[in-house]
């Protein structure tokens, strides 16, 4: 595995985190998660369609 990807993987785990800590300070700890759950929902989406669509566009070859 590459450093990059370790790297990447790290982030995806602790920006989340860090992100409903200091929101959960202002909004509160349910609303916090909510929100959070939402974004990465939508990211989910977004990188699912854009891989779809990759492959779509690349068929693979045999």
């Amino acid at each position: 595995m590459r450093p990059s990807a370790l790297v990447a993987a790290n982030l995806g785990l602790i920006i989340p985190v860090i992100a409903v800590g200091i929101a959960s300070q202002h909004i509160g700890d349910f609303h916090a998660t909510l929100i959070c759950a939402v974004v990465v929902s939508v990211l989910v989406a977004f990188a699912l369609t854009s891989v779809a669509r990759s492959n779509a566009a690349d068929p693979p070859s045999q």
